[in-house]
């Protein structure tokens, strides 16, 4: 059966993502292989002659990676890492999870943090619905995502439902760049603007290359989660522009700005400075209490 894995991840060029979650439910501690001895009697029985330590080893490296030491394996997509960062200093938890091979980014990274609270949802259109559920009886955001191209075309009744409830759900579609728009690339669908009433807002959040695309994707990316809950509470939409990359070798989340929203009821964070300074563009005349 190992090696049965071992055979798709090689020859499907799969990743730890597929591999782990399986590895881990099909076999015990004492069964997986890095249990091998390599005492060489399975080599010598064999009929087909196959180097069974070697490939076990290999195995071993390919499956069991995170299955030892820390948790938390992330993505490398830097703008995948900022948005769980974010998520997390936002106190989102939840997050119904549709299948798919653009989102695995995402999904995967998540599953790994304890953090979060992942429900799997085949279906996108019945996933919608479930996340209103869970936002509804929660009373909190709720994360929802799918994979690129017409899976997200699913989404859209629930979230009609969503938007006219007011109820704070955060659709995340992957996608490919926009620049493969309209050149009949499979998967690329234009996703560059939505319905008026299936999200109260979308954004775009590119991949980052460089410190400025970082800082308008943590600012971005604040706004999108800030939207949830503000005047009125309702669904936001954040297209996710990713690659087909499946490396998940970050174990640790970067440290991302957070951005609040203060109300009039809201107490004033303390100012460490002597002096501020306000900087005001075109505005109406100032009552006297402004």
């Amino acid at each position: 059966k190992i090696f049965e894995m071992l055979n798709e991840y090689n020859n499907m060029k799969s990743n730890i993502y597929m591999g782990d979650s399986v590895y881990r439910g099909n076999f015990a501690p004492h069964e997986r292989s890095s249990q091998c001895l390599m005492c060489g009697k399975c080599e010598k029985r064999c009929p087909q002659k196959i180097e069974i330590r070697r490939y076990l080893k290999e195995a071993a490296r390919v499956f069991e990676n995170n299955l030892q030491g820390e948790k938390n394996f992330y993505t490398t997509e830097k703008n995948v890492q900022i948005l769980l960062s974010l998520l997390k200093n936002h106190g989102i938890r939840k997050i119904v999870a549709s299948p798919g091979a653009m989102n695995v980014c995402f999904v995967y990274s998540a599953q790994q943090d304890t953090f979060f609270e992942v429900y799997s949802s085949v279906d996108e259109r019945s996933a919608a619905y479930i996340a209103c559920g869970l936002a509804e009886e929660a009373g909190e955001p709720v994360v929802l995502t799918c994979t690129g191209a017409t899976a997200s075309r699913n989404y859209m009744p629930g979230l009609t439902e969503a938007y006219y409830r007011k109820l704070p759900i955060l659709a995340i579609t992957a996608a490919q760049p926009n620049e493969k728009i309209g050149h009949n690339i499979p998967q690329t669908i234009d996703r560059r603007t939505v319905p008026n009433d299936v999200v109260k807002y979308s954004i775009q959040v590119q991949r980052v290359n460089n410190t400025e695309e970082e800082r308008l994707c943590v600012t971005s990316i604040n706004k999108a989660i800030l939207e949830l809950n503000h005047n009125p509470a309702g669904p936001v939409h954040i297209n996710l522009v990713v690659s087909p990359n499946k490396e998940f070798s970050v174990r640790k989340l970067p440290e991302v700005r957070m951005i609040k929203r203060l109300y009039e009821d809201d107490s004033w964070p303390k100012i460490e400075h002597q002096k501020v300074a306000v900087f005001c563009g075109a505005h109406s005349v100032w009552t006297e209490r402004l």
